[in-house]
């Protein structure tokens, strides 16, 4: 596993990424409609480090972290050995969000969304 990037939600994106590209330097790496919630994503990538956000259109919660991301090699395998551990509860089973990216979230004893992913 390995830390791919943190989830913000936003209720602007333009202003989201005139901020985060514009003036605090980071590059848009991608930015389409999730075929999974319906909602606008972006991501912007920190050119020294590497580090990405995910940002997330909705109406509700702005500047509120949404998730943590990490990468895994397998989705399933992973999500089934969270799963049996009691500081975890399933918040959503393995499934596809696009093509290309496996996906599935947990939650934490804190409360804390954590989404394990495989881009394919």
């Amino acid at each position: 596993m390995r830390l791919h990037h943190n989830g913000i939600i936003v209720s602007d994106m333009e202003k989201a990424l005139n901020m985060f590209c514009d003036i605090l330097g980071m590059k848009l790496i991608l930015r389409r409609k999730s075929q999974g919630e319906n909602i606008e994503i972006a991501f912007v990538e920190e050119l020294n480090t590497g580090h990405r956000l995910e940002l997330l259109l909705r109406k509700e919660g702005n500047g509120k972290m949404d998730h943590i991301a990490y990468e895994v090699e397998d989705v399933d395998k992973k999500f089934n050995e969270l799963k049996e551990k009691k500081e975890f509860k399933v918040e959503k089973e393995p499934f596809m969000i696009s093509s290309d990216t496996r996906s599935a979230f947990l939650i934490d004893d804190n409360g804390f969304k954590i989404q394990l992913v495989k881009y394919l």
